[in-house]
């Protein structure tokens, strides 16, 4: 595996767990996300957006 794609899925990793964090139970739900609340459904759909770039880098299919 090339030197940029682990770096992009890790980008990617990162990113998914940083919008796990505003599930419900994670340490920042409920909180502001530019001037609105992330909805856990917003949440949700973002860790989905970014585990499955993460899979495709790795040439798979969520």
């Amino acid at each position: 595996m090339k030197k940029r794609t682990v770096e992009q899925l890790v980008i990617h990793l990162q990113q998914a767990r940083g919008y796990a964090r505003y599930l419900p139970g994670g340490e920042n739900h409920g909180t502001v996300v530019e001037d609105h609340v992330l909805s856990p459904d917003q949440a949700v759909a973002a860790v989905v957006e970014e585990l499955d770039a993460a899979l495709e880098l790795l040439g798979a299919e969520a």
